[in-house]
């Protein structure tokens, strides 16, 4: 009958789902008392109809009343069956499960091999790797590895209570949550019984670089029908967005959802004890025969009382990756670690008699009890590029003043310098000064560009024009020539306000504004008194102002260096400048601000410094010898120098946007090339050479930015850690075949590994709000 009542209203039978219950019902049925009314009702009608019947008696014949009872009675019956909301339904039973959530933590600290020095917890974890406490130890499975161990072992049945609770959704999860699978219920409709084979979980691959258990926990929540989530992890949350208190709010409101989070915590709890070598750090060029430091970060935990040994290794490098044959300790060490010790820097001084690539790196002889030993040296050591060649450094200045003096004889007497002076107040008859003797100012690029470094002490403008001032701003923009500039009372206002000249202000790390103004406002300062010097603090660690590896030592140096009288009045620095030294007059700082004195910044390519004050010359009071004149002075010569690579250094240069990566970070590289006509290179595209230690050369595609001529730009991504050469041919086949390079260090990712312990706490905190 539901058939033909289908077939009837059109229904097709086949799109029902199978097994499926078809019926008919009544919607509006009447209830209780109501029935006797529709009955009465009912029944009025018919006898309505049989009175007609009567009525129509001796008016129609039999045959046509008989029609006429049987319409009406058929009328009456469907309106009654209108009435009555005829309905063909179906009902389909779907049992829905509900989903169990199993978050397995995958971030590298998974791969911690935990020896567990409490014997309790040894012998716990033991039992679950199916062996002996004492095997255990000796060799420990990873993390990952034990919790595998754990859902796969048969006699625990811990997969397979899961998997009786409900459908189980297996997810991985490290800085973002991927699914794995999801595992039908165990019943007793497809297990009959209860036994089923156990199916092993998938391996867990730990190789992210990032915990985000915030992010793991949400993704689970929002699965449809969770009932539980099973937390997997060692707890170590790394997502510095989402705090703790985050992490517990998100559990109490699982909690309030009926959703519990049980936890599986992996790991030791206790901090471990280690010895960590983390960090080498140490100018990337050298001089040959002449001291340079090296220094390191070392980390100890849970070893006070200790002493350690360190050594300094030198390893010679080549010219395609690190050279491991030839390798030696320089220099050996002792340090007692200090309770509550977290870190300290170490400083090596060091000195290399030939030139060539080296690579240096502090080792920390293992100490007894230590977690892991893989950490006692850096992943990769830092390199140093030591050379014998001389940097061509031009002097030019407006007057014999002391500080001009005072600085041509001490960069005169440096062997890695080769100076030029330009003494503009100099009779024309007599011979200028310096290790190479030029007969006129540089006016031409061939002339200025073979310098590395412009240094100008307070010059006379009337000798410079705009298209002098504009062959220096290309000097320092496009090919990373370092300039100084030191103010002066005599010419330092005209230079900077002249139009011809006053394209200087666009090299300095200061803002000017209104020079003549300025100028004019200084005429009131009392230069009769004398000013200590504001040393910036956090700023000690600059190459000019490092005076010893130990900020406190180049501090209280600083502080007993003469005061100045005279300063050139400027506004304040440049966004990306760095104040070294401003003037501590609270009158200067209570109007204007402080008064920038001692500026480092970069114009394009170089790097520039500005100077507005003089008299450092009465610094060499200070010290044996005018030591601490002499390095300021050096270091602010080499810093310049440095921002110039020696090698290739006319012909362009290739920065990366930082000197150290993580695997998996990737890596900006911009090139500035020229041809032999110091004009920037044409061609479309470059190809570069990436060199890493232990691996092949990769060839790299560097193309041309639009509308930047000469600029090129590409990415790689860093996929091994070691120290990394990218260098760029510029004239394949010629004879002297000049070579762009730079390079940097690509270490481990270290979120992942400065926390290993077990987060007990939090953990424990995350059930109990749930």
């Amino acid at each position: 009958m539901h058939s033909w009542l289908a077939t009837l209203t059109g229904i097709d039978l086949s799109t029902l789902p199978a097994g499926a219950d078809l019926r008919l019902v009544w919607t509006n049925a009447p209830q209780s008392w109501h029935v006797f009314l529709v009955i009465g009702g009912v029944a009025a009608l018919v006898l309505f109809v049989v009175q007609l019947y009567r009525y129509e008696i001796g008016r129609q014949s039999r045959g046509i009343r008989w029609v006429l009872a049987g319409l009406r009675i058929t009328v009456v019956m469907m309106l009654a069956a209108i009435y009555l909301g005829p309905a063909l339904t179906f009902t389909h039973q779907r049992v829905l499960h509900p989903v169990v959530v199993l978050l397995r933590d995958k971030s590298q600290s998974m791969l911690q091999r935990d020896v567990y020095p409490d014997d309790a917890l040894a012998e716990q974890a033991a039992e679950v790797a199916g062996m002996e406490a004492a095997q255990y130890r000796q060799a420990p499975p990873t993390r990952s590895e034990l919790l595998q161990m754990a859902w796969n072992r048969r006699e625990g049945r811990a997969l397979e209570r899961l998997e009786q609770r409900g459908r189980l959704r297996v997810m991985d999860f490290a800085g973002e949550v991927e699914l794995v699978e999801t595992r039908a219920a165990r019943t007793a409709d497809n297990a009959p019984g209860g036994e089923l084979p156990l199916e092993a979980l998938p391996e867990v691959i730990a190789d992210g670089q990032a915990t985000d258990v915030y992010q793991a926990l949400t993704e689970a929540l929002a699965q449809r029908l969770v009932s539980a989530v099973v937390l997997a992890t060692d707890g170590q949350h790394t997502n510095r967005d989402r705090s703790r208190d985050a992490l517990v709010a998100l559990a109490q409101q699982a909690g309030n959802q009926g959703v519990p989070i049980l936890v599986i915590g992996a790991g030791d709890p206790n901090r471990p004890r280690n010895l960590e070598v983390s960090e080498v750090f140490a100018d990337a060029q050298a001089w040959k025969d002449e001291p340079f430091e090296i220094q390191t970060v070392l980390r100890a935990q849970g070893f006070a009382g200790a002493t350690v040994r360190l050594e300094l290794v030198e390893r010679v490098l080549a010219t395609g990756g690190d050279n491991a044959s030839v390798e030696r300790v320089v220099e050996t060490r002792e340090r007692k670690l200090t309770a509550g010790m977290v870190q300290q820097r170490e400083s090596f001084t060091h000195v290399v008699n030939t030139v060539g690539r080296f690579g240096y790196y502090v080792r920390a002889v293992p100490l007894a009890g230590e977690l892991t030993t893989e950490d006692n040296q850096p992943p990769a050591p830092v390199e140093v590029k030591v050379i014998d060649e001389q940097a061509r450094v031009l002097l030019v200045a407006g007057t014999p003043t002391w500080e001009y003096r005072a600085v041509r004889q001490l960069l005169d007497r440096e062997k890695s310098v080769n100076l030029s002076c330009w003494l503009q107040s100099l009779d024309t008859d007599r011979a200028q000064e310096g290790n190479t003797v030029i007969q006129e100012l540089p006016h031409t690029e061939a002339d200025l560009f073979q310098y590395d470094v412009v240094l100008l002490f307070d010059p006379n403008p009337q000798e410079f024009d705009e298209a002098w001032v504009e062959l220096l701003k290309q000097f320092v923009d496009e090919h990373a020539g370092g300039c100084f500039y030191m103010a002066g009372p005599l010419y330092a206002g005209e230079l900077l306000s002249l139009p011809r000249t006053a394209g200087m202000q666009d090299v300095l790390p200061v803002r000017l504004g209104d020079v003549s103004a300025m100028e004019v406002a200084s005429l009131l300062e009392s230069n009769q008194q004398q000013w200590p010097l504001a040393v910036v603090a956090s700023n000690l660690d600059q190459p000019l102002m490092r005076m010893f590896s130990d900020r406190s030592k180049t501090a209280d140096v600083w502080r007993q260096f003469p005061g100045i009288y005279w300063s050139f009045p400027v506004g304040n620095a440049t966004p990306t400048a760095r104040v070294l030294i401003e003037h501590s007059d609270p009158a200067l700082r209570r109007f204007r601000g402080a008064r920038p004195l001692l500026v480092t910044g970069n114009y394009g390519a170089g790097r520039t410094v500005f100077m507005g004050f003089n008299g450092s010359w009465r610094w060499r009071e200070l010290g044996e010898n005018a030591e601490y004149f002499n390095r300021f002075w050096l270091q602010t010569t080499r810093y310049l120098i440095e921002g110039r690579s020696v090698e290739g250094k006319r012909r362009g240069m290739i920065e990366t946007d930082q000197f150290r990566y993580e695997v998996g970070d990737r890596i900006g590289m911009t090139a500035v090339l020229k041809n032999e006509q110091f004009e920037p290179l044409a061609a479309e595209q470059v190809t570069a050479t990436l060199r890493i230690s232990g691996q092949e050369d990769q060839q790299l595609v560097l193309r041309a930015v639009p509308n930047q001529p000469g600029r090129y730009v590409g990415t790689v991504v860093a996929r091994n850690s070691g120290r990394h050469i990218l260098a760029v041919e510029l004239d394949p086949g010629s004879q002297d075949q000049p070579q762009i390079e730079t390079t940097w260090t690509v270490t481990l990712p270290t979120i992942e590994t400065e926390q290993t312990w077990l987060n007990k706490p939090l953990l424990r905190e995350l059930a109990d709000a749930s």
